[in-house]
């Protein structure tokens, strides 16, 4: 009888464990940036059954990653045919070789039309901080 009490116990702090890791993992998500930050987890450590990683289900994108445990940069860049005509490029990047101020990296080049001329947005978001400064430059076709 103690033996099965102890049994039945054990289970039950499982199950409350896994539960609370499960919640906290949920609860560190509080916008877009964070979702595409702690998508990194999701390339060091085991995935769980019922979860895979987004990227893996998109045909449209070209990812950067040296698939090592020190990864200090992954980018994501969409191809060109999965994108609308007025845009050349769009892509994030993660960087992670600073552990104590991660950033992500989100860029846009906008053609303008009939011209060869192009405007480069790029925003930079501090997971630390929570900041995102943008920058915005005009580039004259040539």
């Amino acid at each position: 009888m103690k033996k099965r009490l102890l049994l039945i116990s054990i289970f039950i702090a499982l199950c409350l464990s896994f539960g609370g890791f499960q919640y906290y993992k949920h609860q560190r998500i509080h916008n877009i940036f964070d979702e595409i930050y702690y998508e990194k987890s999701d390339y060091q450590n085991i995935e769980f059954l019922w979860r895979k990683s987004v990227f893996n289900n998109l045909n449209d994108i070209h990812i950067t990653d040296n698939d090592s445990k020190d990864v200090y940069k992954h980018s994501v860049e969409y191809t060109a045919s999965s994108l609308p005509r007025n845009i050349g490029k769009l892509g994030y990047q993660f960087y992670f070789s600073n552990y104590r101020a991660p950033e992500v990296f989100i860029f846009m080049r906008i053609k303008l039309p009939e011209t060869k001329n192009t405007i480069n947005v790029s925003y930079t978001y501090s997971v630390t901080n929570h900041d995102h400064p943008s920058n915005g430059w005009f580039v004259p076709g040539l």
